[in-house]
């Protein structure tokens, strides 16, 4: 591998070939060379060791995904953010890119369990992310803002494998599923190989899917602000401001048919973002078409991916409710 290679992931393999190398002394090489000479934690090389044992072996005795491609600590954005502990990469009919993130946790037992939304659960007295959400919330980043996903027709979707992880007294634990994503614990890799193969009937293509997994194309998704509206509600401006939310909204409402160009002048600090957002908002919940946006401001992106994160929580508890009734 390379550096290029390193800055997406930190190992890949066919299935086929996903214990010809030690994959613990690969991460941890790539490790060092990814972040400037700073050793893994050691509980991070463990958990290598027992994915080894505990999920490789049983996905290469199974030879169905043999000719599956294997990404292991990938990013799900560029730079030094949160690493993916595993994507599995297949193709549909048509030659499209397919990707289940799986997260994976060793755990041989939750301790609690709590209300709290996101929920989360207790280990050894220790409140972690329910690893659904966390595969969701990769999943996320890839959908809004990788090229795969957001323009050349890839799909994903995410899950949590606990190999360690009984299903007899964790079944409250196994069963909170966070926007369609899947549990498979103990005895249960069969079923997640499944749950991928179904999703991605196709093997990976080698030669040109990993050519555009290294590259790691930055597009953002055309469909992040079709979900800031719901989210915007909550956002309060100072009268100065709202009078400057009164007045563009005005303007794009009225004539929809006429092109107009909107300048808002102030200083940092002085809110123009938060006008934005709360423009966005007004205008998709009065229907008014779809629209694209385009900005540097980091702080203004993350407001967006925060809000459409929240947003499609609140749709998947709501439909979860809904359900139960």
């Amino acid at each position: 591998m390379d550096l290029k290679e390193r800055k997406v992931f930190l190992a890949y393999s066919l299935g086929a070939d996903l214990l010809d190398d030690s994959l613990e002394d690969c991460l941890e090489d790539a490790y060092l060379e990814r972040f400037s000479g700073q050793p893994p934690e050691t509980f991070e090389i463990t958990s290598w060791e027992r994915t080894r044992k505990e999920v490789l072996k049983p996905i290469l005795d199974s030879k169905k995904l043999d000719q599956h491609g294997f990404f292991f600590e990938a990013f799900s954005k560029k730079g030094l953010g949160n690493r993916i502990d595993m994507m599995i990469v297949g193709a549909n009919d048509k030659g499209e890119i397919r990707t289940t993130i799986v997260e994976i946790k060793m755990i041989k037992k939750f301790t609690g369990f709590t209300k709290e939304v996101p929920k989360f659960i207790g280990i050894g007295g220790k409140k972690i992310d329910h690893p659904s959400l966390s595969s969701v919330q990769y999943k996320m980043d890839l959908d809004l803002n990788n090229a795969i996903y957001t323009k050349n027709n890839g799909k994903l979707q995410a899950c949590s494998l606990l190999p360690i992880t009984p299903k007899e007294g964790n079944g409250r634990f196994l069963n909170y599923v966070v926007n369609g994503a899947r549990n498979f614990c103990r005895g249960e890799i069969d079923k997640m190989i499944d749950y991928h193969l179904t999703h991605a009937t196709h093997p990976f293509n080698e030669k040109d899917h990993l050519k555009m997994i290294v590259k790691n194309e930055v597009f953002t998704s055309t469909t992040l602000a079709a979900f800031t509206g719901e989210g915007t509600t909550t956002l309060k401006l100072s009268p100065e401001q709202n009078k400057a939310f009164n007045a563009i909204t005005k303007a794009l409402l009225e004539n929809k048919t006429k092109k107009k160009v909107i300048l808002v002048e102030g200083g940092p600090g002085t809110g123009k973002s938060v006008i934005a957002l709360k423009v966005f908002g007004e205008v998709l919940a009065k229907r008014h078409g779809a629209f694209r946006y385009l900005v540097n401001n980091s702080n203004f992106r993350d407001s967006l991916k925060g809000m459409l994160f929240t947003t499609m929580l609140e749709v998947h508890e709501k439909r979860n409710k809904e359900r139960e009734k």
